[in-house]
């Protein structure tokens, strides 16, 4: 979560969208929602999940939100996941 954290991020919806980037394509978020709808595998249920949000609060623990609410990241990952298949399909039009 440390390294994770160093990002620079202005904010912590922007340092969502870099660090789950970072862990994971898009090819493979097309299969996870946070919490499984559609048919999709559960991400708030995997390790990788706590870290992306350890890792956010860690990043921004210094602004004045004063530790994150989890649900805010949680949202931010959640909307993340959602919009997987169209920046996989922008990918392969380039």
């Amino acid at each position: 979560a440390n390294r994770l954290s160093l990002d620079g991020a202005p904010n912590y919806k922007e340092a969502v969208r870099r660090i789950m980037s970072a862990v994971m394509t898009d090819q493979l978020a097309v299969f996870y929602s946070y919490k499984g709808h559609k048919g999709k595998r559960k991400f708030h249920e995997k390790y990788l999940s706590s870290i992306v949000i350890n890792a956010v609060q860690v990043c921004h623990s210094k602004t004045s939100e004063n530790m994150l609410l989890k649900k805010y990241i949680e949202s931010e990952i959640a909307l993340w996941l959602s919009k997987a298949t169209e920046r996989s399909k922008k990918h392969l039009k380039n």
